[in-house]
């Protein structure tokens, strides 16, 4: 998994050909092992941007969803039988809690958004199922067509989600990405399964959807003012989340079974979004 424990930043500026003002520009850099490989890093990606601009060219690379590693705080990890954790907790930018998993298979599908045009062109083409119908079918085939593979299937605020019980799935793999797509996944998600080498999957809900203001949380804090803000909220957060689930358990397909491997994972998501709980989806 491309989660990296270290972060830094280098500063300097750029003066590209005909500009009177050079840029000043902000580069991060990471690693897995200290803040010294993060720090010489965040130097080589400065440089990088540096040569680029003062050559006349575009910078290249930068760090977005989808795009490149997310800068996100590690709070909890779920150790594997060897050095490598089966999944790894870390707090995204607007403040949920989010399950990065190795070899878990996760993914979500959104419903569309339910416009008087789109059921104009539904009933058009003779479609007389809800969009929530119609999307449940989609994920309820692409489930069908992976045979003899176990899943469990979830509903959320939002739509759907599912995980595979019985085996680790890359997330690369070309089976994996034919069942997202199958499915309905949300290309930018499935691009960063790919980039960050690791299924996601949020853990808590969304702010907005529970009367909590949502934060920009930039990680690491630039000051000591900007942590204990966003602990400050964290701590209101928490307990408005207390009253809601992320997900709720629908149903079990194919024989089942359950990984090792895949086990405990499971039952840390299953408590941590109380699927079980019939407390409403946020």
């Amino acid at each position: 998994m491309l989660i990296p424990r270290y972060w830094a930043r280098a500063e300097g500026t750029a003066s590209p050909p005909g500009r009177k003002k050079p840029y000043r520009l902000r580069s991060w850099g990471c690693s897995p092992l200290s803040t010294e490989q993060a720090q010489a890093d965040a130097k080589a990606r400065l440089e990088s941007w540096i040569r680029r601009l003062e050559a006349g060219q575009e910078p290249g690379g930068h760090y977005a969803y989808g795009r490149s590693v997310l800068r996100e705080a590690l709070l909890h990890e779920l150790p594997g039988p060897g050095d490598e954790p089966l999944a790894i907790v870390t707090r995204n930018r607007y403040g949920c809690l989010v399950l990065n998993a190795a070899q878990t298979l996760f993914l979500d599908v959104d419903l569309p958004p339910d416009t008087l045009l789109g059921r104009v062109w539904s009933l058009l083409r003779g479609r007389t199922a809800s969009l929530e119908q119609q999307v449940l079918a989609r994920v309820r085939a692409a489930l069908a067509g992976a045979r003899d593979a176990s899943f469990r299937l979830y509903r959320t605020a939002a739509g759907f989600r599912v995980i595979g019980t019985d085996r680790p799935w890359g997330p690369a793999d070309p089976a994996t990405v034919s069942l997202m797509t199958q499915a309905g996944t949300d290309r930018a998600f499935v691009t960063l399964c790919r980039v960050q080498d690791c299924f996601r999957a949020r853990l808590s809900p969304k702010p907005w959807r529970i009367g909590q203001p949502t934060p920009v949380i930039d990680f690491p804090f630039p000051t000591p003012q900007a942590e204990a803000s966003a602990t400050e909220w964290q701590a209101r957060y928490e307990t408005a989340a207390s009253g809601y689930a992320t997900c709720r358990f629908l149903e079990a397909y194919g024989p089942g079974d359950v990984h090792v491997e895949v086990e405990p994972v499971l039952t840390f998501h299953d408590v941590a979004t109380r699927a079980d709980s019939g407390l409403p989806l946020a």
